[in-house]
């Protein structure tokens, strides 16, 4: 995780320059995980999956 957090900061110090590039890794930090766990845990569970088959149509959020 950290060589991830480092690796990442580094390209965005080397492509925008040392201002830039803390700030839009301060936002990375920050937006990552809440679309990461926010947004694309909620769409999985909007629409639903199935792990076995069912004898009804079940998901796992009722619509």
């Amino acid at each position: 995780m950290l060589f991830g957090l480092i690796l990442t900061g580094l390209t965005d110090v080397l492509l925008y320059g040392l201002v830039l590039g803390v700030l839009i890794l301060i936002t990375q930090i920050v937006w990552i995980p809440f679309w990461a766990a926010g947004v694309i845990n909620g769409i999985g569970h909007w629409f639903g999956y199935r792990v076995s088959p069912t004898e009804d149509a079940s998901t796992n959020m009722a619509s």
